[in-house]
């Protein structure tokens, strides 16, 4: 503090209010991209629901069956965006070059740059998706992501040990 009180009082005042506006600001940011989730969600939902690809065109007949029908048989959509999340995925990790990202924070920028991700979790959706591909892998500890090629010899994410784990309640009978 300065030997002005009246002017110490009156930043520290300052100081408070845009702390409590930023915390104001940084809970409607998160309300906000909430509500864009749940509008790609539901626009996806009807895209496929009208068998509307990316471009807006038709990709299935209506007619004998309808658009259900030909999602429920073949489901081009999810198979596609499944493909699509996990490349702007890697895409995100491959620009941080051998920094890695936490899985929350990967997921949020995967959002951001226009991948859909469903579920309770968006966040776990993500590591759910990226699990088996080889181009990913768990560098340091788990929770955290990175390009292969930047970590040649790190287990990749789905990597799983080949011990046998005992059963906690012992064998079933």
């Amino acid at each position: 503090m300065g030997n002005n009180t009246e002017l110490d009082n009156l930043l520290s005042e300052e100081l408070n209010a845009l702390g409590l506006r930023e915390s104001s600001l940084e809970e409607r940011c998160r309300a906000n991209v909430a509500e864009l989730e749940e509008i790609r969600r539901r626009r996806n939902l009807i895209r496929a629901l009208l068998g509307l690809t990316d471009d807006g065109e038709v990709a299935t007949s209506l007619e004998s069956g309808g658009v259900v029908q030909s999602l429920v048989e073949s489901k081009p959509t999810s198979r596609r965006n499944v493909r699509e999340v996990a490349d702007i995925a890697y895409d995100i990790v491959v620009a941080r070059r051998k920094k890695p990202i936490y899985y929350e924070e990967l997921a949020e920028q995967v959002i951001e740059a226009g991948g859909v991700l469903g579920g309770e979790s968006p966040a776990q959706t993500l590591v759910a998706r990226i699990s088996r591909d080889p181009r990913f892998v768990r560098p340091e500890k788990r929770g955290w992501y990175a390009a292969r090629e930047f970590y040649p010899k790190a287990k990749s994410v789905g990597a799983r040990s080949n011990v046998k784990r005992q059963p906690k309640h012992g064998p079933a009978q």
